[in-house]
């Protein structure tokens, strides 16, 4: 479809010129992160800041919008972001197909299906199923493992404010049982 004005043009060419396409429905903030390159021996200089500005989706996981919210803490956020790894780990966000008919190199054996990580990752989330039990699991794999909104598992306000809370109290009970809660925390 060709452009029929000068002003339609001249948008098309600035539209197509970008470097970049941003989802338009992402809700980015720049927050101070960690920084991965930070070293210790060189001290908090100029050249070796402790943490570093990033652009961050806070529609990314219902967790992230929480914390910019302020209706959780950044240890209850971690906790998600922990639940979340271990479940994609052991394979809730899909596990990658296996190729039968590939030829094992050098007579070795074929690749394993399942490796020792996520045997661990799948260990952790049967402790963390005990200690929440049946029903917050699943909520907390919903929410924070499959990042669904609490929109789409609750039909009305009322029980989206009443899953958002439990989720949240799951949260607070996994930060908890990882240690990211402080001892002030625990207290108030």
């Amino acid at each position: 479809m060709k452009a029929r004005t000068r002003g339609e043009r001249r948008r098309r060419k600035k539209a197509s010129s970008a470097d970049f396409v941003v989802n338009p429905h992402a809700e980015c903030i720049v927050v101070d992160v960690d920084n991965p390159y930070f070293n210790r021996a060189y001290g908090d200089g100029s050249g070796n800041l402790r943490k570093i500005k990033a652009m961050v989706n806070m529609r990314e996981s219902p967790a992230a919008h929480w914390l910019h919210k302020e209706k959780i803490d950044t240890s209850q956020y971690r906790a998600a972001v922990k639940f979340r790894r271990l479940w994609e780990m052991g394979g809730g966000a899909g596990a990658g197909a296996l190729d039968y008919g590939k030829e094992p190199v050098d007579g070795g054996a074929p690749p394993d299906p399942i490796n020792i990580a996520q045997i661990d990752a799948l260990r952790e989330l049967r402790n963390i199923q005990a200690v929440l039990g049946p029903a917050d699991y699943s909520l907390a794999r919903d929410v924070c493992g499959a990042c669904l909104p609490i929109g789409q598992i609750a039909r009305t306000s009322h029980e989206q404010r009443k899953l958002s809370e439990r989720c949240r109290h799951c949260l607070y009970v996994l930060a908890d049982y990882w240690g990211f809660l402080t001892r002030h925390m625990r207290a108030g």
